[in-house]
């Protein structure tokens, strides 16, 4: 059941357009991918797994590089907009059809630790 619900968030993430989509199912991605996490915790022959070692590696690595990818996106963002806002761009950008980005932003529950049943 919790790796069902792992690769269904893991399409719906694939699947997500705009930064807002792709926040909020980052969001249900990091939450499902903590409750399997949790989960492997009860058994200590999936944990001690080089398989699943492995896996959780490789989620370590891959949350750190979209951390990075976050923090590089919200920067090229904030230098965009404010490009958009000074002179003499200004008077060019909105008559152009130029409109300010959205910045990628974390939701506040997503800093706590995921809610686990082993049922």
């Amino acid at each position: 059941q919790t790796l069902e619900r792992v690769t269904a968030a893991r399409s719906r993430a694939q699947q997500a357009t705009g930064p807002d989509a792709a926040g909020q199912a980052d969001h249900e991605l990091q939450r499902s991918v903590g409750s399997l996490l949790a989960v492997a915790e009860a058994y200590p022959d999936l944990k001690a797994n080089a398989s699943f070692l492995d896996l959780q590696h490789q989620l370590a690595t891959l949350e750190e590089d979209l951390s990075f990818a976050r923090q590089y996106y919200n920067a090229v963002v904030r230098k965009y907009n404010t490009l958009q806002q000074t002179f003499p761009v200004s008077v060019i950008a909105a008559p152009a059809g130029f409109r300010t980005a959205e910045y990628f932003q974390a939701d506040d529950d997503s800093r706590e630790a995921p809610d686990v049943s082993t049922a």
